[in-house]
């Protein structure tokens, strides 16, 4: 049996998840490249799209290497975040690293006053907009997820969907989904992997870029790591 351990970031309001254990420099440089990328894509504004590209643009200044990408539009109504993904991931990721982001998840879903878990609702109340005008209650929300395997694969989620439940730690594993009808694609995904050695003469200008962000914008929301024992794959 093998243990998948896990950790779990807000990363400028965006699920950040940690698959496995690696180096303390490789994981600071792993954390701090995304980071900057989420933070710079932010400025582009509330388009989705445009924040995609430019995240996606960013990574690939920072020693980050396209792997794999695609667009969709997938059906699904009355489902939850983690039944979607969990779905969505598993090309990407082994069982036990699926169990171990559905456990995420559910702990995210009890910690409804972290910082990091208000700071992740505070983000997904910017990306939210009044799906009908006939369905006052029915909000369309664009989620960003992204998951680090511990082979240090990133594999990053965008998906949009429809609610009508106000928005609480409950969206993280409780809250109903529907697929938004009005989009041509509703789901975006990549995975890319790090050369550290590549990011190594950049690193200190990036962590001189994000400043005290690396504290205020980064914030473990579970600690101690969660752990999940699964067959060894």
């Amino acid at each position: 049996m093998s243990i998948i351990t896990s950790k779990v970031y807000s990363a400028g309001g965006n699920i950040f998840i940690l698959l496995g254990s690696r180096p303390t420099q490789l994981e600071e440089d792993i954390l701090t490249s995304t980071l900057y990328s989420t933070l710079l894509s932010q400025k582009t504004g509330t388009d989705q799209q445009s924040r995609w590209l430019n995240y996606n643009n960013t990574l690939s200044n920072l020693s980050w290497t396209l792997s794999d990408r695609a667009t969709a539009r997938r059906e699904f109504a009355e489902s939850t975040l983690p039944e979607l993904i969990d779905s969505l991931t598993e090309g990407y990721l082994t069982s036990p690293e699926r169990q171990a982001v559905s456990d995420t998840f559910d702990k995210l879903q009890k910690q409804p006053d972290s910082a990091g878990v208000m700071a992740a609702i505070t983000q997904l109340e910017q990306n939210t907009q009044l799906a009908s005008s006939k369905i006052p209650k029915l909000q369309t929300i664009t989620i960003d997820l992204s998951i680090i395997s511990h082979q240090n694969i990133l594999l990053t989620i965008q998906i949009t969907f429809n609610t009508t439940s106000v928005l609480s730690s409950d969206i993280f594993c409780l809250t109903p989904i529907s697929a938004a009808p009005n989009k041509n694609y509703n789901i975006r995904q990549f995975s890319y992997y790090f050369s550290d050695t590549k990011y190594a003469p950049i690193r200190n200008e990036i962590v001189r870029k994000l400043g005290s962000k690396t504290t205020t914008e980064l914030v473990e929301i579970d600690d101690p790591a969660i752990e999940i024992e699964g067959p060894g794959q």
